[in-house]
């Protein structure tokens, strides 16, 4: 299997960037007025400019880079990251053009922009335990413990033979692997949310072995890197906030009731 070298910018960060395009889905859309993932808002800051203060506050990021609708220029912090984008008609498109116009060397962290817990500590942790020969890294979460910082949140998780996971919302990609990812990392952010989707696209009898309880998350991400011949990490145990986002009116919901626990640095 391709292995890939750890090479690092100067000054051993990495830049980033925050996929900020999408629509809403329709009912979600009309309850939070407005059609954009993006302007979703949370204590009344739109959680594209959270994730943003996020990723910039990260000890691990250099360059911040963001696509989106052109109506995220109107904020002020957004107008000013290193690089803003107006997205494409796809996002395997957004993707592909902000990296060739960024440019980054060793590796590049990828985030959705609908994550308004996501703390730079919880980015600081992944991204320091992401292997850095690996094609991509990609942060998941025992459920039991997201269900613990988020009781009763709603959520798909996947049950494996050693538990049930949630994959978070970001990824570490090493820039070596990125002419080797035009497939693959499209599909990754489109199923994000579920890591159900993801398997689904492993084969039905690995699928069926999953729905049956027989695999444990070792066995999944070892079928990842057979099927998509590069070296997939899933970095265990990240803080839930990762993958806390709003994809659904249930989700939203949940968002407006929720308030932070005493104590909790989120």
């Amino acid at each position: 299997m391709i292995q890939f070298d750890e090479t690092t910018t100067s000054d051993g960060r990495m830049d980033a960037v925050i996929l900020a395009g999408g629509a809403l889905p329709d009912e979600l859309a009309r309850r939070s007025e407005t059609t954009h993932r993006a302007f979703l808002t949370h204590e009344h800051r739109p959680t594209v400019l959270l994730t943003y203060e996020a990723v910039r506050a990260s000890k691990h990021i250099a360059r911040v880079a963001v696509v989106g609708p052109g109506e995220l220029g109107q904020i002020a912090e957004i107008a000013g990251a290193d690089m803003f984008m107006p997205e494409s008609d796809s996002m395997e498109s957004n993707l592909f053009t902000v990296f060739a116009r960024l440019l980054p060397e060793g590796r590049i962290l990828v985030s959705a922009c609908d994550c308004p817990l996501i703390t730079a500590g919880a980015l600081d942790d992944f991204i320091s335990r992401s292997a850095p020969e690996a094609a991509i890294n990609v942060p998941i979460i025992r459920h039991e413990l997201f269900q613990r910082k988020f009781p009763r949140a709603p959520g798909l998780p996947v049950q494996l033979k050693d538990g049930s996971w949630l994959p978070g919302n970001c990824a570490v990609i090493n820039c070596r692997s990125i002419p080797k990812l035009q497939r693959l990392l499209p599909e990754i952010f489109h199923r994000r949310s579920d890591l159900r989707d993801i398997i689904a696209q492993l084969g039905w009898k690995f699928a069926w072995k999953v729905k049956m309880k027989r695999v444990s998350l070792v066995e999944v991400e070892e079928k990842i890197c057979e099927v998509a011949g590069l070296p997939i990490r899933l970095i265990r145990d990240c803080d839930p906030v990762l993958a806390f986002d709003v994809d659904t009116l249930a989700q939203w919901d949940y968002l407006r009731r929720w308030s932070k626990p005493v104590g909790s640095t989120v």
